[in-house]
């Protein structure tokens, strides 16, 4: 296989590899968004029931405020969670290239060897 073939493929692997990584952080975020706005939509359901049944409005405020906090620290810590996939990408480019360093060095030492052979085959 030629060099050129072996990058090629590396390449290949690894954009397959950050793509994968990427499409699963933002399946995460959208999941997470998703949540939140569900949570919000639950919190001022509740808050416009509270308010039809005669609750307090201070309580009602006070509630309101509580579930839309517990909200965004749900999205926040989700989201959060999603950054890992930042050092997922780091190991990717690691592996990158240290599959392309190799390659080079196997090639390298694979001309080193046919040169030898020849020199040999032609009596040098």
């Amino acid at each position: 296989m030629r060099l050129a073939e072996v990058r090629n493929n590396a390449l290949n692997d690894h954009k397959a590899g950050i793509d994968a990584e990427f499409n699963s952080r933002w399946i995460d975020i959208d999941a997470a968004h998703t949540a939140l706005k569900n949570a919000t939509d639950a919190a001022f359901t509740r808050a416009r029931t509270d308010c039809a049944n005669g609750v307090d409005s201070q309580t009602v405020r006070a509630n309101l405020h509580a579930d839309l906090k517990v909200a965004r620290q749900a999205f926040h810590d989700a989201t959060k969670r999603t950054g890992a996939h930042h050092n997922i990408a780091k190991q990717h480019n690691q592996e990158l290239k240290d599959a392309v360093h190799k390659t080079v060095e196997d090639y390298k030492a694979t001309v080193a060897a046919a040169r030898e052979e020849l020199k040999a085959a032609l009596g040098e």
